[in-house]
C-alpha cells in the first residue's frame, strides 16, 4: 500500500500565570509570587502534545520573548513536513538558536509527549525505565518569619510530607542556626532535614552552620556557596560534610557537571536550565560518568512541567518536584501525589492533562 503522508505539526500557544499557595522568598531576593509561564500544544494526526514554558526572571528569560520566539515558529516550514519523531533534526535547528530555553525545552517536551502518544506508552517507557514504585519528594519551606516557617512546616507534616527542604542564606547564619533548631523542635526524627541555601554563604558561614547542621538531621546541601568562593574551599567543604553537596546554580550543561565534579556529590537537573528533556539525559549519564548523583528539580511549575520532569524519577537519587504542590492554581494533572510520594502516571505520553480551558491559539 501507498505510504501514508505524515501531517504537519500545529501549534498553538496560551500564557499562563502561576499563582503560589503561600508567598515565597529564596537568598538570592527573588520573587517568585507570580510566574508568567506559556503553556504550548502541538497538534499532530489529531493527537495533542503539550508543552510548558518556564521564563526565569534570575536567567534574564521573559515570558514576551518566549512567546514572540514560539509566534516566529508557527508558520515555518519545519512544522510543516516534521514528526514528533525528528528530534535530532529539531535539537540540530534548535542549538543553532541562541537562548530561548524555556521554550525549547516546552517544544521538546510537547514532541515526547507526541511520541508517547503516537505510540501508545509513556514517556518513561520509551527510555526503557521500570516506576514500579512510588517516589519520594521533598516539600519546600521557603524563608519566612520564624513563626511563618513553623506555621507551614507543621501544615507539611499534616499533608504527610516526609522530606523537608528548608531555603535558608538569607541572612545571618545566627538566623539560619535558629531556623534549623526551632523547627527540627517541631519535627520528627524520622524526616530528614534537606537546606538549599541558593548560593547565599561563604565559606566561614558553611563551617560555623555544618556542626548545626548535622545535630539536626540535615540530609543534603544544595548550593551553599556565593559566587566568590573557590575551588579549593568548595573540595575542602564536600570533604568536611558528611552529607551530599549538590550543584545547582553552578551547574546547567554536560560540560559544567564535569567542571565541578571534586566539588559536589551531586547535581541539580532543572528542564528550564537544560533546555528540555533531551537535553536533560546527556547530564543524567555525564554525572554518573562522574561518579555524581543525580537530582531533579524545577522551578515555579504546573504539574506539565513537573510531571515532564518526573519521567526520569528511576534514574534519580534526589527528587524536588513539588513546584506544583506550592501552587494555587494549578491548570493541569499529572503524577499522582499522597503526601510526600508520587507514582508516574501509566499511560500514553508524559500521562498530563488540563484540567480547565486555557483558550490555545
Amino acid at each position: 500500500g501507498a505510504v501514508k503522508e505524515m501531517g504537519p505539526m500545529r501549534l498553538s500557544v496560551a500564557p499562563f500565570d502561576l499563582v503560589p499557595e503561600f508567598a515565597f522568598n529564596i537568598a538570592t531576593g527573588g520573587d517568585l509570587n507570580t510566574s508568567h509561564h506559556v503553556l504550548l500544544c502541538l497538534e499532530y494526526e489529531g493527537l495533542m502534545g503539550m508543552g510548558e514554558a518556564v521564563p526565569v526572571t534570575m536567567y534574564g528569560q521573559s515570558r514576551a520573548e518566549t512567546m514572540a520566539f514560539l509566534e516566529s515558529l508557527r508558520g515555518h516550514d519545519w512544522l510543516k513536513t516534521a514528526t514528533p519523531f525528528d528530534m535530532q533534526a529539531f535539537w540540530s535547528w534548535m542549538d543553532t538558536v541562541p537562548g530561548q530555553l524555556p521554550a525549547k525545552s516546552a517544544l521538546d517536551m510537547a514532541m515526547w509527549d507526541l511520541q508517547g502518544k503516537v505510540l501508545g506508552q509513556p514517556v518513561w517507557r520509551l527510555w526503557g525505565l521500570e516506576t514500579s514504585q512510588p517516589f519520594e519528594s521533598a516539600y519546600t519551606i521557603g524563608i519566612d518569619s520564624l513563626d511563618e516557617m513553623q506555621r507551614k512546616t507543621e501544615l507539611a507534616l499534616g499533608r504527610g510530607y516526609t522530606i523537608l527542604k528548608l531555603k535558608l542564606g538569607g541572612d545571618t547564619v545566627a538566623r539560619d542556626q535558629a531556623i534549623l533548631t526551632s523547627l527540627r523542635q517541631c519535627v520528627p526524627a524520622d524526616v530528614p532535614f534537606w537546606v538549599d541555601a541558593n548560593t547565599g554563604w561563604t565559606f566561614g558561614d558553611f563551617v560555623q552552620l555544618l556542626p548545626v547542621m548535622m545535630d539536626t538531621g540535615v540530609a543534603l546541601i544544595e548550593e551553599p556557596f556565593v559566587a566568590g568562593v573557590g575551588a579549593n574551599r568548595r573540595c575542602e567543604a564536600k570533604h568536611l560534610a558528611p552529607m551530599p553537596l549538590v550543584a545547582d546554580e553552578s551547574c546547567h550543561t554536560a560540560a559544567d557537571v564535569v567542571a565541578v565534579r571534586e566539588q559536589v556529590d551531586g547535581i541539580n537537573i532543572k528542564l528550564t536550565k537544560c533546555g528540555g528533556l533531551s537535553k536533560a539525559w546527556p547530564i543524567v549519564h555525564t554525572a554518573r560518568a562522574c561518579g555524581l548523583q543525580v537530582m531533579l528539580g524545577g522551578f515555579v511549575e504546573t504539574s506539565l512541567a513537573v510531571t515532564a520532569m518526573a519521567q526520569l524519577a528511576p534514574v534519580a537519587d534526589f527528587l524536588d518536584l513539588d513546584a506544583a504542590l506550592l501552587s494555587g492554581n494549578d491548570p493541569a494533572e499529572g503524577m499522582r501525589w499522597a503526601g510526600s510520594r508520587f507514582t508516574l502516571p501509566d499511560v500514553p505520553g508524559l500521562g498530563v492533562c488540563l484540567t480547565e480551558p486555557l483558550g490555545f491559539q
